[in-house]
């Protein structure tokens, strides 16, 4: 069973924004209102990642590519397309938050236990113990804290419900 060294609820605007983990998690834009606040203060940069599309090899240039002997299957092979509906977005946060890391982790079409799992799986792949999540819409402090109470791992969480900027 896993051991959490600390489950604590910010119980305010000013707390949720201040320094302390240097890790913070949030649910989509659609999500989270503290998604759409949190975009203003990096500059919108959810929002842009939320509309990129990746560009693709016309076939022109595939054409010519493949004139010159190269496959362009094996090329493009290592080449992954991301649905931004389903992955997580890692921004760099140090000059614009008070924390070094802001992760984007899309909510929408999951439960509240698949949206923890998706959060320490992160914490685990990314080999932090320390996190500040910013809980979507509807998911309470309690609830998100039944789920992580039986997760193994010994991890250290701040959790901020929406209700506070309301």
């Amino acid at each position: 069973m896993i051991q959490f060294e600390s489950m604590k609820q910010l119980n305010s605007q000013t707390d949720a924004f201040s320094s302390g983990s240097n890790l913070w998690i949030i649910a989509d834009l659609e999500s989270s209102k503290w998604a759409q606040k949190l975009d203003w203060y990096l500059n919108f940069q959810l929002r842009r990642a939320k509309l990129h599309t990746p560009k693709k090899i016309s076939e022109s240039a595939q054409e010519k590519i493949a004139s010159w002997g190269i496959d362009v299957q094996k090329l493009t092979k290592g080449v992954r397309s991301f649905d931004r509906k389903k992955a997580a977005l890692m921004i760099a946060s140090q000059k614009l938050l008070p924390n070094q890391l802001t992760i984007q982790i899309p909510f929408r079409d999951l439960t509240v236990g698949e949206w923890a799992q998706n959060c320490l799986k992160l914490l685990q792949n990314l080999k932090q113990t320390q996190a500040r999540i910013f809980l979507p819409q509807k998911i309470s402090a309690s609830e998100f804290s039944k789920v992580l109470g039986s997760k193994n791992s010994e991890f250290e969480i701040e959790m901020i419900e929406e209700a506070l900027l309301d």
